[in-house]
């Protein structure tokens, strides 16, 4: 195994996308490892690779925290389909939007630009007795 490990992360984003750890350092050199709007980050592997040393070497490189890259992916008339792990500044989905959100968003949810994601209201149950209501404030139906 070599000495080294590198993560590929977004240029823009800082999005993680891969860590590698080549049987030999050289293999690193190779500029197919990066694919466009993607940078590489090259560190000393003093141990086997593990996700949490990368995660903090690609911070302290960018002296941000990148979003962890998860993704809504949203049909044309706004709904949330699915969600993904993705950086949507190097990845597309044709005829869906792709739009990075937190661990609060699931699939069924809506979204458009002024709300952001909203749960969508349950429909209300047709058998269900809805007590009458007054129109005078204050003062309750029979």
């Amino acid at each position: 195994m070599g000495t080294k490990i590198a993560v590929v992360y977004g240029t823009q984003s800082g999005i993680m996308r891969r860590v590698i750890a080549p049987s030999r350092d050289k293999e690193l050199d190779d500029p197919a490892l990066v694919g466009p709007g993607e940078s590489m980050l090259v560190m000393e592997g003093k141990d086997a690779p593990n996700m949490t040393a990368a995660k903090g070497a690609l911070v302290k490189h960018l002296g941000f925290i990148p979003h962890s890259g998860r993704t809504a992916v949203i049909s044309m008339d706004g709904v949330v389909e699915n969600v993904i792990i993705a950086d949507p500044a190097l990845y597309s989905i044709p005829d869906k939007i792709l739009v990075l959100c937190g661990d609060d968003v699931k699939p069924g949810m809506t979204h458009d630009d002024k709300d952001g994601f909203k749960e969508i209201p349950p429909e209300p149950d047709p058998d269900e007795e809805v007590p009458p209501v007054s129109s005078e404030p204050g003062v309750d139906a029979p």
